[in-house]
């Protein structure tokens, strides 16, 4: 145990939980956050110019990193312009742990003309994280960050909202920071994992259809591994992608197959670039190899192959492969 005020608790929590880099604006409210995080090494800290601003880079950090950033807010105004993009984080899966103050604990929600009180700041985030918890104890706050931790890599990773009051944050208590904190993702279930694996191995078309859980689980390598030994079509959500890249924390990983609509997903028709081509090629030079053809022309003849693509997709095809275009237009109701 050791005496300290709550904005050193947080401080040191933080980086016995491996986290090193905080994204922030300091305000009247969160000083006390601020004073210890100065004056310590080994932890980064990082100014945007708006906190929504912060909790992006935050977001951002982790997909470029993999690695958990906190976020420093002050109150009030500060904690509502944290919702837009903590809101994004949830939508797309990615763990941030925002720490927001508030006004001294006497004063929350008494509506006494406290700078900055926001009746029911807390509210703002309980349908935007996976959970949001106000500190109470200069003791407590360890636990929670460890918590929060633990909610990170242990579960759905998604945003979580920590409320200190500034009263806390100054005060002093005896304090257990925690040592080696580790934790292990959950393993599979091994019964589905084989089933999926029969399914697979069945399938005359099978879809790897993978998003952000991937990277969160460091597996990029494990998919791509899959889908090379069954030679198989892949895709990404179009969240964690980039045309036919995936973002990963080992730099951009090309992927070896990638489908060009989401209803192509959908309904398992996609088929890979390279094929989609040869198609192309094989239609002209059994017909007439250099007549042109309109965008429509190319699209039934891949429709009747069971290939559904956009037409901007055929359109640019066509143009790689030098196949003149038509200005004959026709309707085709089946046309993606």
């Amino acid at each position: 145990m050791q005496l300290m005020t709550g904005g050193e608790a947080v401080i040191q929590s933080l980086l016995a939980c491996g986290i090193d880099t905080v994204f922030g604006i300091p305000g009247m409210h969160n000083l006390a956050l601020y004073d210890p995080l100065i004056r310590t090494p080994g932890i980064r800290h990082y100014l945007p110019r708006h906190e929504q601003g912060a909790v992006f880079m935050a977001d951002g950090f982790f997909r470029a990193s993999g690695k958990i950033a906190a976020v420093f807010s002050t109150t009030g105004p500060g904690a509502t312009n944290c919702v837009t993009a903590t809101y994004e984080a949830y939508a797309s899966s990615v763990p941030v742990l925002l720490m927001v103050s508030q006004v001294r604990s006497d004063l929350i929600d008494k509506g006494k003309g406290a700078i900055h009180d926001l009746t029911n700041q807390l509210g703002l985030f309980s349908s935007i994280t996976a959970w949001s918890e106000r500190i109470a104890a200069v003791e407590d706050i360890p636990q929670v960050i460890v918590r929060a931790m633990e909610t990170f890599r242990t579960e759905h990773p998604r945003p979580v909202a920590v409320e200190i009051p500034m009263d806390v944050l100054e005060q002093k208590g005896e304090v257990a920071i925690p040592s080696g904190v580790a934790f292990s993702p959950p393993s599979g279930d091994p019964e589905r994992v084989r089933q999926a694996a029969d399914m697979l191995e069945r399938a005359s078309r099978p879809v790897i259809y993978a998003g952000a859980g991937v990277m969160t689980a460091d597996a990029c390598s494990v998919l791509r591994d899959v889908a090379d030994d069954i030679e198989m079509h892949e895709s990404t959500v179009s969240r964690v992608t980039t045309n036919k890249y995936i973002h990963t924390p080992q730099g951009l990983f090309e992927l070896k197959y990638f489908f060009h609509s989401r209803l192509d997903c959908a309904q398992g028709e996609a088929m890979s670039s390279v094929r989609v081509k040869e198609l192309i090629k094989k239609k002209i030079s059994e017909e007439a190899p250099s007549a042109p053809y309109t965008d429509e022309d190319l699209a039934s003849y891949l429709l009747e192959q069971g290939v559904r693509i956009a037409r901007r997709t055929i359109a640019k095809y066509r143009k790689e492969l030098g196949i003149q275009s038509s200005s004959r237009r026709k309707k085709m109701a089946a046309f993606v």
